[in-house]
């Protein structure tokens, strides 16, 4: 029998949709073996509901421990680690790093379904249909820790194997035009504008870039010369091949749809941003072609 790791209650096992999930009684709290969490995100925004209320707790137990305060697996027992999806900030979850199971507290499943597309148009839609299955893959990727190369969730503030921190690192990003995996790629000392060289998320298939506002901001500081010789190392990255999806361009962080507008006065190039997160995405050689018109303009102080 497995025990709850808030309030050490026996846990009860419940068939939602085609899942058979662990839940507490006493707490709420619902435990997702591996992957089910993101076999549930799948099912939509109202199977995510159930499941939340499948177990509602009669009043909060005087010996719970409270969230993010230790816990230990209910399959393995060792410790949980907190963090938090990329989609989903502000709700933390517990994972154990030995089976990879998580662990959902009272109310934030609910809390997750009010984050996720509602209605049945949108989720029957062309475009909802992509949001779900871009949100299910965030859900179930991981990223590799720069250190020791061990699996992570995207979200993880370190790693789980050596402790590293990951630098805030989300990783585990899909790219807004064509749906790929988006890859960390850091650039080489020569375009280092302060501290430490940057690092964007780059599309292999496309070529697109997407990139922080910080990492903007300095890669803007650079000459010419340098993006050149930088975007040019990418481009060797890129192979053939790749169609853009229909549709809306999508922050690869947020899941919104980027909003496209002129880069300064030429409408030579246009730019896609996130209104959200202020991430911006930039096609193959638009990052040169900006910085060209930001030297010509002088306009880089009032871009995007």
């Amino acid at each position: 029998m497995r025990a709850c790791p808030r309030c050490g209650s026996a846990l009860r096992e419940q068939q939602v949709g085609v899942l058979l999930v662990d839940g507490c009684d006493s707490c709420g709290g619902v435990w997702f073996d591996t992957n089910e969490l993101a076999r549930l995100a799948s099912m939509g925004r109202e199977a995510v509901t159930r499941a939340e209320e499948q177990f509602e707790p009669p009043a909060p137990p005087a010996d719970s421990s409270p969230a993010g305060e230790g816990g230990q697996c209910p399959a393995c027992g060792v410790p949980l680690y907190e963090f938090e999806f990329p989609h989903t900030p502000g709700i933390k979850l517990d994972a154990c790093p030995q089976c990879r199971g998580v662990w959902a507290d009272d109310h934030e499943l609910a809390a997750i379904a009010a984050r996720m597309p509602g209605g049945e148009a949108a989720a029957n839609g062309p475009s909802g249909t992509r949001h779900k299955v871009r949100r299910v893959v965030s859900f179930a990727q991981r990223v590799p820790c720069r250190k020791c190369g061990e699996a992570n969730h995207a979200s993880s503030l370190v790693c789980w194997v050596c402790g590293t921190a990951l630098c805030g690192r989300r990783g585990a990003m899909l790219c807004p035009r064509c749906d790929n995996p988006l890859w960390d790629e850091a650039a080489d000392d020569s375009c280092q504008a302060r501290g430490t060289p940057p690092h964007v998320d780059h599309c292999h298939a496309c070529g697109g870039i997407w990139l922080e506002v910080a990492t903007l901001s300095e890669l803007m500081e650079l000459s010419v010369d340098r993006l050149e010789d930088w975007t040019g190392k990418l481009a060797a990255l890129v192979f053939d091949g790749a169609q853009q999806v229909a549709g809306d361009v999508l922050c690869p962080t947020c899941h919104l749809r980027l909003d496209e507008r002129a880069y300064a006065a030429s409408g030579d190039v246009y730019v896609d941003r996130c209104v959200s997160c202020r991430g911006t995405w930039l096609d193959n050689g638009e990052l040169v072609a900006i910085r060209r018109i930001s030297i010509e303009q002088d306009v880089w102080g009032q871009a995007l």
